[in-house]
């Protein structure tokens, strides 16, 4: 007995999911201190709900990134955007956006815990 029935996977067309752009796109990032060069042309993409580690020794980088990235230094040459807000050209959207958690805690014993917050908003 021959059946006619194709199963599902057979009969069904394959879709490609359309491309999803990158939450942070990183694209030939420079930076330099005088002569001497911090960054020199890093690019890369995070996606949505990706993991993403960023791992180097001591004077790799690694903080410069993440000044340019968090609007507190301008590349020398490249471009970086988080939710599609360009670092160096819309900071004041993009800060809108991100929010920053120090690695060291970083309050003032004589202030309040209200004053601190302010402080720290306002930085």
């Amino acid at each position: 007995m021959v059946s006619n029935v194709s199963t599902f996977a057979e009969a069904a067309p394959e879709v490609t999911p359309a491309p999803v752009p990158p939450v942070i796109s990183v694209e030939h990032l420079v930076h330099r201190y005088g002569d001497r060069t911090a960054l020199n042309g890093v690019s890369f993409d995070v996606r949505p709900a990706e993991l993403f580690g960023l791992l180097g020794p001591n004077g790799s980088g690694k903080t410069t990134l993440f000044r340019i990235l968090s609007t507190l230094m301008l590349p020398t040459a490249g471009r970086a955007t988080i939710m599609g807000c360009d670092a160096a050209r819309e900071p004041a959207r993009l800060r809108r956006q991100i929010g920053l958690v120090f690695q060291a805690q970083s309050i003032y014993l004589k202030l309040s815990a209200y004053e601190n917050i302010c402080h720290q908003g306002h930085l």
